[in-house]
Order: C-alpha cells, then structure tokens, then sequence
C-alpha cells in the first residue's frame, strides 16, 4: 500500500511526530508492537505489525528510534525507492542505507503526552530531498558538522541551563511559578543579539567582589552550584577584564 508517510518508533518524538502528519496519510510501526497500535488508535492513523514491503517512491519513513539502532534497521531494510528520514541531532546522514535519505531534527525538547505545536518549531535539515518532508519550519544545514554544532548548542542551551534550574531550586525550595519569568524571557530575548555582550549584566560583569562572595557563603551547603557560579563568575569577569 502507497502512503506519504511511515514512523519507526514509539517514543517522544514519534508521538508528536504521528500527531502532527495524523491528517497526511501516515502510518506507525514499533519494535514494541503493543506501543506501537496503542498510539496509533490513539491518533486515529494505521498500525503496521510488518514493515515488509514499504519501498516505494511515495513515502517518507521516519526513523525515530534510538541512534543505535536506525542504521541496523536500515540497513536490515534496504530500501531503494523510499525516502529515509532519521531524526538524530548528532547521527551522520550516511546512517541511513537509502539513495534518498535526509535528516531532520526538531530544535525543541519534545515530551510525550504534552502537546506542542509542530508548525512552530524549526527543524534542521540535511539531505537532497527536502520536497519529501512535511511543511514545517526547515533550517538548512550542507554537514554533519554544522548541524552537530547546532545539536551541541541545543544541550548546552536547554540540558544544562535546565540543569541550572534544578539546581537553583534545590537551593531555594518552593519558589512562586512566576517570580522568574519576565528575567528569563529578558535572558532569551538578550542572548543571541548582535551586541549580547553589552546585554550582560550582574555582579561579575561589574567586577563586584563583594556581592560575589556573599552568595558563595549562601552557597555553602550546596556544593555543586557553588562550583558553577564559581566557574561562571570568573569566565564572565576575565571576559570583560575585572579582577575577582
């Protein structure tokens, strides 16, 4: 049977995945068979038990599966006529096996069960076959490297500064919900401007030795975010030239 699209896996982002092409002629396999035609009912889109006999130049297979298993598969597949899609940040195009083979990764930490508007999230793409992906917002990268890098940023800018957030918490304990939203929409809005360094603010980019060392005595029970504002603080002031 011809369809457009065909998703491999079970997991976060096959679920927002299958949601988003629920209305595109879409269908979903999974190593977890069960898993697998429970979504499937749940979107309202077919459950393959098999998928034998999917090569054909219509259809667009998502591999959104575990990096080490997406080039055993496509290997197993040897498919020639479909287009092959893997969704890793980090993964090599040449993972996928198929003459067609593209990768596009979603530049947002995606969740099963909490719906996110797919239309709003860019993803980065690599590859000679964009006509064969769905319409989102696509960002074009010509390497493995360059998209890499932007996968990299991604850790960096949504793994650890959440890890900063726990971390923070620890600290305080119960904090209002929304005492640090408008300081952290500032923070986006400041980060990737052209003059982001004029945008910084706080006590070492002051050079403020005084107000450093007082949190570090508030920070004394909590070793692990001690070593990072210890680290931060003095990055930040040897950037812009103070003594700490």
């Amino acid at each position: 049977m011809k369809r457009n699209y065909l998703i491999l896996g079970t997991g976060n982002v096959a679920w927002h995945l299958a949601h988003a092409l629920k209305d595109a002629d879409t269908a979903i396999w999974g190593r977890d068979a069960a898993e697998a035609q429970r979504l499937a009912e749940e979107v309202g889109i077919d459950w393959l038990a098999s998928i034998e006999g999917q090569d054909n130049a219509q259809t667009t297979i998502f591999y959104a599966l575990n990096d080490d298993a997406i080039g055993v598969l496509s290997k197993a597949l040897q498919l020639k006529n479909a287009t092959e899609v893997h969704l890793s940040g980090s993964l090599p195009l040449k993972a996928l096996s198929a003459p067609k083979r593209m990768v596009m990764w979603p530049v947002c930490s995606l969740v099963k069960g909490a719906a996110v508007d797919m239309q709003r999230v860019p993803w980065v793409v690599q590859g000679d076959w964009v006509d064969h992906l769905p319409p989102f917002s696509l960002v074009e990268v010509n390497d493995d490297q360059a998209r890499a890098k932007y996968h990299l940023a991604a850790v960096v800018l949504n793994n650890f500064v959440h890890h900063l957030g726990v971390l923070t918490k620890d600290m305080l304990g119960k904090v209002p919900r929304d005492l640090f939203d408008v300081l952290l929409q500032q923070t986006i809005n400041n980060m990737f401007l052209d003059n982001d360094l004029d945008k910084q603010t706080g006590p070492a980019r002051r050079g403020d030795v005084s107000t450093i060392h007082r949190h570090l005595h508030l920070l004394e029970n909590h070793p692990a975010l001690r070593d990072v504002y210890q680290q931060f603080s003095s990055q930040i002031a040897q950037r812009y030239e103070h003594e700490l």
